[in-house]
């Protein structure tokens, strides 16, 4: 999606990344927020290393997601 948005300029798609980020870093902050209060390892769930395996996964999805939203911001302002 991010390659149409930059390659058309798609104003509409840019938007709909937005969406789709804000979504994102929602569902990112949740997830975090359940592996640091120890939810899931109180529970017995998860040990603590598959916890930190778990954020260590996440984060190199938020970076693309932010990467992405940077891009789609300098399309709605018409800088690309």
């Amino acid at each position: 999606m991010l390659l149409r948005v930059v390659a058309d300029t798609d104003c509409y798609l840019a938007e709909e990344l937005v969406d789709c980020h804000k979504k994102t870093a929602h569902f990112e902050r949740k997830i975090r927020k359940s592996q640091i209060e120890g939810k899931r390892m109180n529970k017995g769930e998860c040990t603590p290393l598959a916890g930190i395996n778990f954020i260590d996964l996440i984060t190199p999805c938020t970076n693309i997601t932010n990467h992405a939203m940077n891009l789609a911001e300098k399309v709605l302002e018409n800088m690309i």
